[in-house]
């Protein structure tokens, strides 16, 4: 996000965001960033193993369920 934020500064401005600017870029884009995390860490959680998947959640048509213990 900061960097689209740069470039967009950058194309309409011809210049570097400096001061104030870099801090307002932070501000508008933290919470979209804020957005992103949750879901990732919780795909991430779910991939290392460390988080299983909650019974009776769908994926598309198929129902995701519990391993059964061997």
């Amino acid at each position: 996000m900061f960097v689209a934020d740069q470039q967009a500064h950058r194309t309409v401005h011809r210049r570097f965001a400096t001061g104030g600017e870099p801090r307002r870029m932070v501000c508008v884009s933290s919470p979209l960033l804020s957005c992103a995390v949750g879901p990732a860490v919780t795909i991430a959680l779910a991939a290392l193993g460390a988080r299983s998947p909650v019974p009776g959640v769908t994926l598309g048509r198929h129902a995701i369920r519990e391993r059964e213990p061997p």
